[in-house]
């Protein structure tokens, strides 16, 4: 498992993942208590904006067809939600459900929900919201990830705010996958176009898409939870590292989502104005074989290559030591999940 670090002008504190609804510039102090100054961002400053540097644009705007990290990393978490979500210690936690129960057979889930989410269309949220959601994966998602559902009988709506949830057999992955964009949340009337108009309950709305460039993200000032703090909040794509932190260094933006470049880190941990917040992902760098091809073939071969690694070296060469060692293809988060029941 990687550790990722993010950038940020002093004052702005940024949640898991892109949720930007954790953001705020509520704050002068950096995090060893010191006093920030010259912050140079237009949030920074006190602007009702927020600025956020990504390299990774979407093709769509559509996770249930297209596959890959971006889309979920603009839009999950900030214009749809789920019923559950991760904190940032990775304990599982309510979100559009208030609390859940697991029947002693570990097969079903019942999920008491909110009754105030209201969708971005104006429709209000209820469990055969959920169940349409559920089912919509099993039937119409197109990405590797649907799989994940698969071990779902099925889903019923008990009442507007109870929903049941039975699998096939006991899993200890289901519930973690819900976190997941496996387990967002969508309007029975709001899925005719997903590639460009997303329609969610979370605290933002999609504004407008300039390809090529960035997205913008508008507060949803009917959100049923507490409101976001910036008005807007831009999702500014960079082509490469060296550009995305000549942004940040000249106030273009205000935060780097996630640094590409572990080395350049010492230009920012070295001045004030700016803030390196650390944290863990999920994501994997995986150095791989091709074992279709000789010597390759051979799995005393490849043993053999895989021993003479320092593999310590090679993270603090290539990752400047930002990780962690993990020894398996499958990330510490998932291999057993913790949950918190409200």
């Amino acid at each position: 498992m990687t550790r990722s670090a993010r950038l940020a002008t002093a004052g702005l504190a940024l949640g898991s993942a892109l949720a930007l609804a954790a953001c705020s510039a509520g704050s002068t102090a950096n995090p060893s208590g010191s006093a920030a100054s010259g912050a140079t961002g237009a949030a920074a400053a006190g602007s009702d904006a927020v600025g956020i540097g990504l390299v990774l644009e979407p093709v769509s705007l559509d996770f249930t067809k297209k596959d890959g990290a971006a889309i979920p990393q603009a839009l999950l978490g900030n214009v749809y939600q789920n019923l559950v979500t991760l904190d940032e210690s990775g304990t599982i936690v309510p979100q559009l459900a208030k609390s859940w129960t697991v029947s002693p057979d570990r097969k079903t889930y019942t999920f008491s929900l909110v009754d105030n989410a209201t969708f971005s269309n104006g429709a209000k949220f209820t469990a055969a919201d959920a169940v349409f959601s559920i089912n919509q994966v099993k039937t119409s998602w197109t990405v590797g990830v649907k799989k994940a559902m698969d071990v779902v009988a099925s889903a019923e709506a008990v009442s507007p705010t109870e929903l049941k949830v039975t699998l096939t057999r006991p899993s200890n992955s289901w519930l973690y996958a819900m976190t997941t964009r496996v387990g967002a949340m969508f309007s029975t009337t709001g899925v005719a176009d997903l590639a460009t108009k997303p329609i969610g309950t979370g605290p933002y709305t999609m504004g407008t898409w300039k390809r090529g460039d960035s997205i913008t993200l508008n507060r949803n000032d009917s959100y049923w939870g507490t409101k976001a703090h910036f008005a807007t909040a831009t999702l500014k794509y960079f082509k490469d590292a060296t550009a995305l932190n000549n942004a940040l260094l000249t106030g273009t933006i205000d935060i780097i989502g996630t640094v590409q470049a572990p080395d350049s880190l010492a230009q920012f941990t070295s001045n004030p104005k700016y803030q390196v917040i650390e944290g863990t992902t999920n994501g994997e760098v995986v150095l791989s074989f091709n074992n279709s091809r000789a010597p390759l073939t051979d799995k005393r071969v490849r043993q053999a290559i895989r021993q003479s690694i320092d593999h310590k070296t090679l993270l603090d060469t290539c990752w400047s030591g930002k990780g962690t060692l993990i020894g398996s293809m499958v990330p510490p988060p998932t291999r057993g999940t913790r949950t918190s029941r409200r």
